[in-house]
């Protein structure tokens, strides 16, 4: 039987820099249409929050197009690593149930579960299939992602 071969996907830069265009463009437009308003009235309180949280996105995205998210696949599990992740955190393919697209409006989001009495205790949700997520904005597409982390899985798996 072959060995399984490693395998590294990092998130598309491409991407990253599209929403930290985005979220320059607005905090533009509120720093432009600020002036226009008077200090108390609720308009203005209204761009200043836009215009943090729009800043707070460049922010991230500024960081996340040096550092950018890395998820690492091996015969053992995957590790999430870069962005704002202090360490990288194994998990195991042998506690997770399967990988699949959860929507969330018109976005998309990579998530898993774990098998029965895998999760660990810190995880904040009780219910539901969604147990975890994974970032988005990988180079391929999120079906192409959940596509092969189901079979990379269950070839470290040997099913």
């Amino acid at each position: 039987m072959e060995s399984l071969q490693p395998e590294k996907y990092v998130t598309s830069r491409r991407k990253t820099l599209g929403y930290l265009a985005i979220c320059i463009v607005f905090v533009a437009i509120g720093v432009i249409v600020l002036p226009n308003h008077r200090r108390g009235d609720y308009k203005y309180w209204v761009l200043v929050c836009a215009v943090a949280f729009f800043g707070l996105g460049s922010v991230r995205f500024a960081w996340l197009l040096v550092f950018p998210q890395q998820l690492l696949l091996d015969p053992d599990g995957f590790s999430l690593f870069g962005g704002f992740a202090r360490k990288p955190r194994k998990i195991l393919w042998k506690d997770i149930d399967s990988f699949f697209i959860v929507r969330l409006g018109r976005g998309e989001l990579i998530g898993f579960s774990y098998v029965v009495g895998k999760r660990p205790k810190a995880l904040l949700s009780k219910t539901g299939q969604v147990q975890g997520v994974l970032p988005r904005s990988w180079a391929l597409s999120s079906q192409q992602m959940v596509d092969r982390l189901n079979v990379y899985r269950r070839r470290a798996l040997g099913h």
